[in-house]
């Protein structure tokens, strides 16, 4: 019995054992080709059953949604208030009301510098609080820079008149000349024209009749400068007409500077603030003071 047992679970000495499968033989291409197959249908595989998880999740859901119950409605009540009832009586009532706000005048005016210089008189009612009245003098500017621009611009205006009355006196010389030269020329033309004939009556010779003509040209040559002349006196005398016309408006805008140092009240007024003082330097658009016209109703605006 044991001689069996050997022989069946033995193996024979003259058969060779069996080799192991090499390592090369399953890294063939066939190989390689049947575990991407196989991978890939593992894939395949699992993507199919996540999406019939999916499809059958949202069937449920929908399913559900279909079929569930409506949710019973709790029918409506008329509501009932309980109130105290009082006899009517026939009465005033005048609310009270608390109002915030501001106050502002109807008519405010900035007064403000016109021209820039030195304060040297404050009026007495330019403080704030006080009443001023229509045409009071509130703030004086010192006045000296102003008063030497109108005694230049007027001292100029003069000296370009008396240009004026001497190159219009030069002009009307300048005409007298003209005429003059007018006058010498037609007598030398009519000395020229007898002069041809007592030539042709034998009477005169070329001499003579060149001598005559070269005195016209000389009498028409001095008719022509005495014609320039004129012409640039008359320019002459334009350009002093010119002058003065500027001169004039230099010497209303120099007076107007210097009625603008004066500062009025242009309304009756009350002064709320006010930043004048004597010595101050002010320039032009400074805010003197802020007036409000004490006389305007603002249903009136």
């Amino acid at each position: 019995m044991l001689k069996s047992i050997e022989t069946d679970t033995g193996n024979s000495a003259d058969e060779p054992a069996a080799e192991p499968a090499s390592p090369a033989a399953d890294a063939s291409p066939v190989g390689r080709g049947k575990g991407a197959a196989l991978i890939f249908a593992r894939a395949i595989l699992q993507i199919a059953i996540a999406s019939g998880v999916l499809a059958a999740a949202v069937f449920a859901y929908f399913h559900l949604l279909e079929t569930r119950e409506g949710i019973p409605s709790r029918a409506e009540r008329e509501r009932v208030y309980v109130v105290r009832t009082v006899p009517a009586v026939v009465s005033n009532e005048q609310p009270m009301l608390t109002l915030y706000g501001e106050v502002v005048a109807a008519h405010t005016v900035d007064l403000r510098a016109l021209v820039a210089g030195k304060i040297v008189k404050v009026g007495d009612n330019l403080q704030a609080g006080a009443a001023v009245d229509a045409g009071d003098r509130l703030v004086e500017i010192d006045r000296f820079a102003y008063e030497g621009a109108v005694v230049e611009v007027r001292a100029n205006l003069a000296e370009v008149r008396a240009k004026l009355i001497e190159a219009e006196g030069e002009l009307r010389l300048e005409i007298a000349n003209a005429d003059f030269a007018r006058e010498q020329l037609a007598f030398a033309e009519r000395d020229l024209e007898r002069g041809r004939k007592l030539l042709e009556r034998g009477s005169a010779t070329e001499r003579t009749l060149d001598d005559r003509a070269l005195i016209v040209s000389q009498r028409r040559q001095q008719l022509d400068q005495r014609q320039s002349g004129l012409s640039v006196q008359q320019a002459r005398v334009e350009q002093q007409k010119a002058a003065i016309e500027r001169l004039e408006w230099k010497l209303e805008e120099a007076e107007q500077a210097l009625a603008d140092t004066a500062l009025t009240a242009p309304f009756d007024a009350v002064v709320p603030t006010e930043a004048a003082e004597v010595g101050r330097l002010v320039n032009v658009n400074d805010v003197i003071a802020v007036l409000y016209d004490r006389n305007a109703s603002p249903f009136s605006l």
